[in-house]
């Protein structure tokens, strides 16, 4: 029970803005918590969205989805942000692949950074406005849980790209391939309540996070913080986009009928 309940004070703490604490050597414990907490902070977007359209005077769901935007950020610290930046910068020229791992750890972001941060946010913002317009909104919550089941995927299925001691470190050292399998498990316990729209997103994510894992093997040569961070923000926001684009479908898709 102690090592369940470090697991998921390691993934609070480590996902969200929650300061439940944890020691260094049981961050590994979180990977197969990933997933819940990430469907938890799904649950709490979805939550606000309906009280904010409760409130409203008039619809107006571009104004909800940049709360939505802004809630997000802060629910989880901007950490994922950070990530995409840096990952951002070091493609933003041809080194090899100890400058890039080089870039990653410097704490200024350059313009490649700040365009991938832009492109992000318009493109989270757009995809929340489509969803909350066509109602279909609650999908956040198996989107969210996707996203980060696949950093859990990555982190046990590559080895630690840097030679020094990183964010990502501890996570690469003591995963397994139990974590790997508790977190698809729980992906698509999470997930599949949603219908067949329920599935058809973390098999997206995961055919994503493999591509992303070919890429990262061969610029990289494995996973670091940064590169995890960057994995939950462009499949995020992929899927959010295959979802707006498709609303139509998704909401026909979402939920069992006989």
């Amino acid at each position: 029970m102690v090592s369940i309940l470090s697991g998921l004070s390691a993934a609070l703490n480590t996902l969200t803005i929650i300061p439940a604490g944890s020691r260094l050597a049981e961050l590994h414990r979180a990977l197969p918590w990933f997933p819940w907490v990430g469907a938890a902070l799904g649950a709490l977007m979805l939550g606000a969205s309906q009280l904010l359209s409760m409130i409203s005077v008039r619809p107006w769901p571009a104004g909800i989805a940049v709360l939505m935007v802004v809630l997000e950020v802060v629910l989880t610290r901007g950490l994922h942000l950070d990530g995409l930046a840096d990952w951002a910068d070091s493609i933003g020229g041809i080194f090899d692949r100890e400058r890039r791992l080089a870039i990653m750890k410097d704490v200024h972001t350059g313009a490649f950074g700040v365009t991938a941060l832009v492109v992000d946010v318009l493109g989270r913002w757009a995809a929340f406005d489509a969803l909350i317009e066509g109602e279909i909104f609650f999908l956040i919550v198996p989107v969210m849980a996707s996203s980060r089941a696949m950093m859990t995927e990555l982190v046990t299925s590559m080895p630690y790209a840097r030679s020094t001691q990183g964010m990502g470190a501890p996570f690469v050292a003591g995963a397994s391939k139990n974590h790997r399998v508790l977190s698809l498990i729980g992906v698509f316990v999470i997930c599949i309540p949603f219908g067949p729209v329920g599935v058809i997103v973390p098999l997206a994510g995961y055919m994503a996070s493999r591509i992303l894992r070919w890429y990262f093997l061969k610029l990289y040569g494995g996973i670091t913080g940064d590169l995890l961070g960057a994995t939950n923000e462009i499949l995020e926001v992929v899927l959010l986009f295959a979802l707006a684009i498709g609303g139509g479908y998704a909401s026909i898709l979402s939920g069992w009928r006989i």
